[in-house]
């Protein structure tokens, strides 16, 4: 016994250590086997002191084994956060597939909402300065029945239009869009061309609607651009339109309409305002002529005194008493008529040319305003009436001259809007994009 006084006595010690720390695999195989050599009795003395030296060695050994051991379990804890998001990293990589899955079952996850196919039927309508023209809508397609025209000046109120439209078709519908030619951002709408006014939620209530969209005449019209074909428009000069990129649209009829369209993801996004009325912009000793005669006599002139149905009245007349030949009595459609006949008139000769270049110029600012490389789209119903007219003017020239930056307008494509339906068109794919289509 007295050969083995060390593990006697170190053995005890060790494994009480031991056991207050766990006994890890690599410790529990050397300590027994280095403590069963021992040591002569008569070392003992030495042997003590030896011992204590060794015991407290070994538990800082099983103290450092006890710290990788935590350490070992902490890797372990990143590993299971590593493979966490791997997990994440696939699951959103395999979105795109189950996307396409719930397409083919009518569903679309967009945004955080659920896209659904769409079926019924509303009303759409598209309010000028002196008619409203009302068609159903098929939401399913967005196809359109023939619309039906009412006179804004023979008609009271849009509610009774509408009534009266019912009673007509015997039409069922508890949605509508409703584009009207003025600001539209307040509940009550005082129409700018128009006598009518009415307030939004009194509309919707009276006609027992469930969702009732009241947008400006050119957000509709923007919004035709995704639904439009290439035979529903005309192109003028070069360039080609950029997928996705700004669309700039503006037009003509009894004012001047603009508006702007931006993609965002899957959604459209019209830009509605009242560009028409900014600052007219003249670029030639001519041109400010015209404006300084329009000025005298009208004070503020905005770009719609001069681009517009009554605008080209304007124009006539300011041109027609610089000559001092001026004839009165005229209409813009009498303007028209004499500029396009085989022994045109000279003044209205003049300011039907100086529109088609007005509108160019206008055209070339919207267009730098936003990057419109998606193009620029000119609608309205005073344009289309002498197309091949404005095709061969200087709409195109005046379009591009802006100095420096002529070839960067030179590559943005410019389109005149053909299709009579299509402020129709537009309010049908804003109404069906709101209820959730995917245009």
């Amino acid at each position: 016994m007295r050969g083995y006084v060390v593990f006697e006595l170190a053995e005890p010690v060790v494994w009480k250590i031991l056991s207050g720390l766990g006994r890890w695999p690599c410790c529990s195989r050397e300590l027994p086997l280095f403590f069963s050599v021992g040591l002569p009795c008569d070392l003992q003395s030495a042997g003590i002191n030896c011992q204590e030296q060794y015991v407290r060695h070994w538990a800082s050994c099983i103290r450092h084994e006890a710290s990788c051991m935590r350490h070992f379990a902490s890797g372990i804890m990143h590993h299971a956060f590593a493979l966490r998001c791997q997990a994440v990293a696939f699951i959103l990589g395999f979105c795109p597939y189950l996307m396409m899955y719930l397409a083919g079952l009518g569903l679309w996850c967009v945004k955080g909402s659920v896209m659904t196919a769409l079926s019924g039927q509303a009303l759409v309508g598209d309010i000028g300065g002196t008619n409203a023209r009302l068609a159903i809508c098929n939401l399913a397609d967005g196809t359109l029945s023939d619309p039906i025209i009412y006179s804004a000046l023979e008609n009271d109120s849009l509610e009774s239009v509408i009534h009266k439209f019912r009673q007509d078709t015997g039409a069922k519908f508890s949605a509508a869009c409703i584009a009207i030619a003025c600001p539209v951002d307040q509940d009550y709408i005082k129409m700018t061309n128009n006598p009518w006014e009415f307030s939004k939620a009194q509309l919707k209530e009276n006609l027992g609607l469930e969702t009732l969209l009241v947008i400006n005449d050119f957000t509709a019209m923007c919004m035709s651009v995704t639904c439009l074909d290439k035979k529903s428009m005309v192109k003028i000069g070069e360039g080609e339109p950029v997928a996705h990129a700004p669309v700039a649209v503006y037009g003509a009829g009894t004012g001047l309409g603009v508006a702007h369209l931006i993609k965002n993801g899957n959604r459209w996004i019209p830009l509605s305002g009242e560009g028409g009325h900014v600052d007219l912009a003249p670029a030639n000793m001519s041109e400010d002529m015209i404006l300084i005669a329009l000025r005298a006599r009208i004070g503020h002139v905005s770009a719609e005194r001069v681009l517009s149905g009554p605008g080209l009245l304007n124009l006539y007349e300011a041109i027609a008493m610089r000559n001092e030949r001026l004839r009165t009595g005229l209409t813009p459609a009498d303007i028209t008529a004499s500029a396009l006949s085989a022994n045109p008139d000279p003044d209205c000769l003049e300011a039907l040319s100086t529109f088609c270049r007005l509108m160019g110029r206008f055209g070339g600012n919207l267009a730098l305003t936003l990057g419109t490389f998606g193009g620029v789209y000119v609608a309205g119903g005073v344009v289309p009436r002498f197309l091949e007219f404005f095709k061969n003017s200087k709409f195109r020239e005046a379009f591009e001259d802006k100095g420096r930056f002529k070839s960067y307008l030179s590559r943005i494509p410019t389109y005149v809007i053909t299709e009579p339906k299509a402020g129709l068109m537009g309010a049908a794919a804003t109404l069906r994009q709101e209820l959730g289509a995917v245009l």
